[in-house]
């Protein structure tokens, strides 16, 4: 046999692949689970059509099954919208045709609301996963054979309905809570506790079936207007939920402009080359009252002679790794800021004494000094740096003054050291 006529024979059919994948995508136990509630389905299958129940006529039967796949489509803005659990109207309508026309009947409302979910497409276009689609009309079965035992074994026929919608929404918990759990790879216990979240809503739901079946029983015209209150609540839930979207889309924009007009607010602080902050943000910390406080004034030296002779790349790489350098050599709690060209400056607290400044100091400087460019492995950077506390009665602008002075002095005394200032020290910026 040829290779390609073998091929042909053994090669699967078209979408079997696909299909076989969705159900494997899904984790083990969650595999297990939906097999486990298809199999039931088709087990109890017969005995819902088959059970001792009311027949309707046919016509009947498929006008509930198409009614219920209208109410999909016309609520579908609520699954769209993702909002949360919602009221489920298909579910109302279900359970009323169990106990007033059975299994059959109900099975068809079921049938037709699932097998619309599964064509309603989401606003990406896409429709559910035919994995879910098929468990969504597969839980229908073991789920309304519970609801029928249990308005049949009822003994007061009034309030049988009441009994069925709530064996409906405890069984159907049971079965979904799980399946959503153990396909989100969590354990099946977590998936029980899913039963308590929408309990308000599922009551209303069961003490509507009741009142739908009581009005039907009393005059089959007043079911009209339990259809009319339902049609209310849609409207009314549909209203809602636009006014809930619009507020949710205003207060994102508002969020929105709130996180940019942050980042245009830190940008505006921050030097955009070396990424510390700028002078603006060093006199907002000036305004900052510190204990103890102190500055330095760093300035690089004969850094117009790097750019001449390495070019400007090489003078940005300088200014990051000693901005860098900097940083690293403050203590964590030290403020340093970027003046502009060449200029850096530290604004210190806690220095007791005039050592503990230079010590610091004097470590910034080395830092500066060990400053190592690889793309440019001939550049040697130093910086001569000015320091002063600031003395009692005044403030850390004054400091910063005669920070800058002491740097003049640094500056002539040979560059690449540190000075304290001195009212005797030369205030002319050496050349």
């Amino acid at each position: 046999m040829r290779p390609r006529v073998l091929a042909l024979l053994v090669r699967r059919p078209p979408g079997l692949s696909s299909a076989a994948g969705g159900l494997l995508m899904l984790p083990p136990a969650a595999r297990l689970w939906w097999l486990a509630t298809v199999l039931v389905a088709l087990g109890l299958l017969p005995w819902c059509l088959s059970v001792d129940q009311p027949r309707p006529p046919l016509v009947v039967v498929l006008l509930v099954g198409l009614g219920n796949a209208l109410l999909v489509v016309v609520t579908t803005h609520r699954r769209q919208a993702d909002s949360g659990s919602t009221f489920d109207y298909g579910s109302v309508a279900t359970m009323t045709m169990l106990v007033l026309c059975g299994p059959a009947a109900a099975l068809a409302a079921h049938a037709g609301e699932k097998v619309a979910s599964a064509v309603v497409r989401n606003p990406s276009g896409q429709r559910p996963p035919w994995v879910r689609s098929v468990f969504n009309l597969a839980w229908g079965c073991p789920v309304l054979a519970c609801a029928w035992a249990a308005d049949q074994l009822t003994p007061d026929v009034t309030w049988s309905a009441l009994s069925a919608g709530g064996t409906w929404w405890l069984i159907n918990g049971l079965l979904v809570g799980p399946m959503v759990a153990l396909a989100r790879r969590r354990s099946w216990l977590d998936g029980v506790r899913l039963l308590g979240q929408n309990g308000w809503l599922r009551a209303q739901e069961a003490v509507l079936v009741l009142f739908a079946v009581l009005a039907w029983r009393s005059h089959p015209l007043l079911i009209g207007g339990v259809v009319l209150l339902l049609v209310g609540q849609a409207m009314t839930s549909r209203r809602l939920l636009r006014e809930y979207e619009a507020a949710t889309l205003a207060r994102q924009e508002a969020d929105a402009e709130h996180r940019r007009a942050e980042v245009e607010a830190t940008r505006a602080r921050l030097d955009p080359l070396t990424q510390l902050p700028n002078r603006n943000a060093l006199n907002e910390a000036l305004d900052q009252p510190l204990r103890a406080p102190a500055v330095l004034m760093i300035d690089l030296d004969h850094f117009k002679r790097i750019n001449d002779s390495f070019g400007h790349d090489a003078g940005d790489a300088v200014l990051i790794a000693v901005s860098q350098a900097i940083r690293a050599a403050l203590r964590p709690t030290d403020f340093c800021a970027r003046l502009g060209g060449e200029e850096f400056c530290a604004l210190l607290g806690e220095i007791g004494s005039d050592a503990e400044l230079c010590e610091i100091a004097e470590r910034v400087r080395r830092a500066v000094a060990e400053v190592r460019l690889g793309s440019f492995p001939l550049v040697r950077v130093t910086a001569s740096i000015g320091a002063q506390r600031v003395p009692p009665g005044l403030g850390p602008n004054d400091a910063l003054r005669y920070a800058d002075r002491a740097t003049y002095r640094a500056k002539a005394d040979g560059r690449d050291c540190v000075r304290l200032y001195a009212p005797e020290a030369p205030a002319e910026r050496a050349a």
